[in-house]
């Protein structure tokens, strides 16, 4: 296996699955690495893919009127990250 597909083979979103679509999972994958205070996605961007992620923590944040930016979660290695398009 690739490190590419080991990361993703080992992430325990993707424990259970079936080899066959991890092989189709990894043939769509890229890695990806931010930087600390690096905006991965917004509200208002299409939801086009979504985030495995292996290393460190990412805050989801959202802009409150009365209170600014806020941290509403943290997400940290081994969970995923949604891209989720509202309707």
């Amino acid at each position: 296996m690739n490190t590419l597909e080991t990361a993703i083979a080992t992430h325990p979103f993707t424990k259970d699955l079936n080899p066959h679509y991890l092989h189709l999972l990894t043939g769509c994958a890229t890695y990806e690495r931010f930087g600390v205070q690096q905006q991965i996605l917004q509200e208002t961007f299409d939801a086009d893919r979504f985030y495995l992620i292996h290393s460190g923590h990412v805050a989801l944040q959202t802009f409150i009127p009365s209170r600014g930016v806020t941290t509403i979660e943290t997400i940290g290695g081994g969970e995923v990250l949604r891209n989720v398009e509202r309707s």
